[in-house]
């Protein structure tokens, strides 16, 4: 059996051991045999792990939701369904789960796990889950303040970008890949961060300010001066515009991750200071709040640009305004 959907996000959030089939042949027979059977489906919902870590996503379908390659094994289990993929699969798509939730079973790779969610999320909702994926974080509703820290990336734009040009035949939502590596960002540390990075970039087509270069949580040089106060000699901004010395914080104290990582951003953002480099606050409020959101993006964008934005039409108005509703709708991705 081989897990996708809510099941294989489930055994990322594990940090269960898995090995990559390195060998495309290998996973090409995987797919091939894959199927789903009764005693396999009870054997994961009743596990134990599994069943405390569903509490991360309460509002995902529970059903075992399973990767075949054939339309002859799409026949129904009760607890199950399945998701046909008739491309190919490259080299290292598919993951033994050696231990952990899942043990004995293949698991989609995450690269693969973006490319499936493609058919099924709008887009800028994939470019975050994307983000996710390369950043250091899992959004999780169990926990305090809807995320937990995560000690690596689960993908880079370069690993997903590799499996979607290896990738031959169709593949449902592919254009919704490519938006997702064309503007998302890596080393997102928060799903608001995730989306007031993307509505500051996003060109002006699809709603977003326009901005950029922007990096995000990259290492910056620090003044002497800026060395002193953070005892280091770089630091990393949030949001950074670097011709502009502009660095763009996301207020952490409500969706970062606890009161040490709030004093440590507050450190950060003195010796960035210290270094010449102007300090621009977004509070959860202000992002909360479309007109609130925008005047601040009007703000940075004088910053960047050097003058003042001009008045948008009134379509541009709406298409705006759609995009920051899906960029800052509260959900939980998986």
């Amino acid at each position: 059996m081989i897990l996708c959907g809510l099941y294989a996000r489930l055994v990322y959030l594990s940090r269960a051991s898995l090995v990559r089939v390195a060998d495309g042949a290998e996973c090409a027979g995987l797919l091939r045999a894959a199927g789903v059977s009764a005693q396999d489906v009870a054997q994961v919902r009743e596990d134990r792990e599994f069943a405390s870590l569903r509490g991360a996503f309460p509002q995902a379908p529970t059903a075992v939701r399973c990767l075949v390659g054939r339309r002859e094994r799409r026949h129904g289990v009760k607890g199950a369904s399945t998701r046909l993929w008739s491309a190919s699969l490259p080299p290292g798509t598919l993951c033994r789960v050696e231990e952990g939730p899942g043990a004995g079973h293949h698991v989609v790779s995450p690269e693969l796990h973006l490319m499936i969610r493609a058919a099924e999320l709008p887009r800028w909702e994939l470019a975050l889950l994307a983000m996710e994926f390369w950043g250091r974080f899992d959004s999780r509703e169990d926990a305090e303040g809807g995320i937990a820290g995560r000690p690596y990336p689960l993908a880079s734009p370069e690993s997903v970008e590799e499996v979607a040009g290896a990738v031959e035949g169709r593949v449902p939502g592919i254009s919704s890949v490519r938006l997702a590596l064309a503007h998302g960002l890596p080393r997102s540390r928060s799903p608001r961060e995730s989306a007031l990075a993307l509505f500051l970039s996003l060109p002006r087509r699809f709603g977003g300010m326009g901005l950029g270069p922007l990096e995000l949580n990259g290492p910056v040089g620090l003044s002497a001066r800026g060395r002193k106060v953070a005892g280091a000699s770089k630091a990393m901004p949030d949001l950074f515009f670097p011709a502009a010395s502009l660095d763009v914080e996301y207020d952490s104290s409500a969706h970062h991750l606890g009161a040490d990582e709030v004093l440590r951003d507050k450190g950060r953002q003195l010796a960035l200071q210290a270094s010449g480099i102007e300090v621009m606050p977004v509070t959860a409020s202000v992002a909360g709040d479309y007109g609130s959101l925008v005047a601040a993006a009007e703000a940075v964008a004088a910053k960047v640009e050097g003058r003042e934005p001009p008045p948008l039409p009134e379509a541009m108005e709406r298409r705006r305004r759609r995009l920051y509703d899906e960029l800052f709708r509260v959900r939980t991705l998986w």
